[in-house]
This record gives C-alpha cells, structure tokens and sequence, in this order.
C-alpha cells in the first residue's frame, strides 16, 4: 500500500487550454519581404491576437542602429508597415527587433542590396 504521504497519479481537467510560461511575442507572426530588400523601401507584416504598440528597432549587423519608430496597431489580425529607407542603407544584414508591452520580443534578420 502507498505512503499516504506521497501523490502517486495526479488528474486535472482543464475546460480550455492552459498556456505556461508564454510571452507575448510567441503569439505573433512577422515577416518582412521583400527580401532582399531593394530601393529605398520594405514592408512589415505583423499579425497581432489583440490591438497593441510595437517598439520597432532595426541595426545592422555591427548594432547601428538604422531605424527606430513606435508603431501604434488599433485593430487585431494583420497589420503592415512600410518602413522608408530615406537614404539608402549599406547592403549587408540587418536586423529587425521587435518588442512588445511585456517585455518579450523577437526578430527577424533581413539583407539590403
């Protein structure tokens, strides 16, 4: 007989699906096209599960920083933004970084021709 001390099998049911240790930007989908990037311009897709602000920071790959905006989303589902190069950029590999009000964030690497 088992110490009744001790949890041998443990049951629980759950009536929706639990989510642990989940950061926002786990639940959202990037992409940046076209790549490479060509001209003095891209775009930005970024589907989002609720409306929100995005801190948006892109930097080559020596971490100079090239771009930095705010971006303001007011409806949930894809979004786009197109970011306007100016001058144009240096070709070589920059990177994308996207962070959110919780603090996760994510990123995506991208080429400049």
């Amino acid at each position: 007989m088992p110490d009744p001390g001790i949890c041998t099998q443990v049951i629980q049911d759950f009536d929706q699906p639990q989510i642990i240790n989940a950061d926002f930007a786990d639940f959202i989908n990037v992409n940046i096209y076209p790549v490479p990037v060509k001209g003095g311009e891209f775009a930005v897709d970024i589907d989002l599960l609720v409306p929100t602000s995005v801190n948006l920071t892109i930097v080559n790959n020596m971490g100079k920083d090239f771009f930095a905006k705010e971006l303001y989303f007011d409806l949930p589902g894809r979004n786009k933004f197109v970011v306007e190069m100016g001058t144009l950029w240096p070709n070589g590999i920059y990177h994308a970084i996207f962070q959110y009000g919780d603090g996760s964030s994510v990123s995506r690497s991208f080429s400049v021709e």
